[in-house]
């Protein structure tokens, strides 16, 4: 599927004063555990320890999964309008549980697509599958160095004969508060952090298969 958008972004509109908010809950709710791939909201101690060895060297960050209805009103209005003004157009019906994301030094998550659905995730998410997916940045820019948050053009935008895809870092996008919106199906990833933490809230919206 080719698009016009790779992603599309809203600077600094989330408030700082609600980012922390989200933050501090998020601390206040669990103890962060270890971001999986392929066990949807499965309890780390479910999952044996070759599997999480495997796991760390696509993904390695830190989770904790939200349940608060206060926190849509703050997001949902800019996954609608990206949806509209990149020209997407999707069928968007809900939303799954938002995931504060935690990426310490070293910490990254290489190249992958959010909506690549095995069978057990499709029957987790009750024959929906990722359309949209939203990074909202919780920290300062000045508070880490490195996890940067790249797209790689294969897959979405056209290329002429014998080019390469492009990977294109969202750096304009960066800023406390900054909504980033993008399909689902386009291959990203974030680069290891080199320095402090980066924090950032991710939702996934979800709907009835492409025809």
């Amino acid at each position: 599927m080719f698009i016009d958008y790779t992603y599309y972004y809203f600077k600094n509109v989330i408030p700082k004063h609600i980012c922390d908010q989200i933050i501090k809950y998020a601390f206040s709710l669990n103890k962060p555990t270890p971001g999986l791939i392929g066990e949807p909201h499965k309890p780390k101690k479910l999952v044996r320890k070759k599997r999480l060895k495997e796991i760390k060297k696509v993904r390695d960050s830190d989770v904790i999964f939200l349940d608060v209805p206060w926190m849509s009103k703050e997001f949902l209005p800019f996954a609608y309008e990206a949806n509209a003004k990149a020209n997407w157009n999707f069928d968007i019906l809900r939303f799954e549980k938002p995931q504060f994301t935690i990426y310490n030094k070293n910490q990254h998550y290489n190249w992958h697509q959010d909506n690549n659905l095995k069978d057990n995730e499709m029957k987790y998410a009750k024959g929906f599958i990722r359309k949209l997916s939203m990074s909202i940045v919780l920290s300062e820019p000045e508070d880490y160095k490195g996890g940067d948050l790249q797209f790689d053009t294969r897959n979405s935008i056209p290329q002429k004969p014998g080019e390469k895809s492009k990977v294109i870092t969202a750096k304009e996008a960066l800023g406390k508060g900054t909504v980033i919106v993008f399909p689902s199906f386009v291959w990203h990833r974030v680069t290891p952090v080199l320095k402090g933490t980066r924090y950032s809230l991710v939702v996934w919206f979800t709907g009835p298969p492409f025809k």
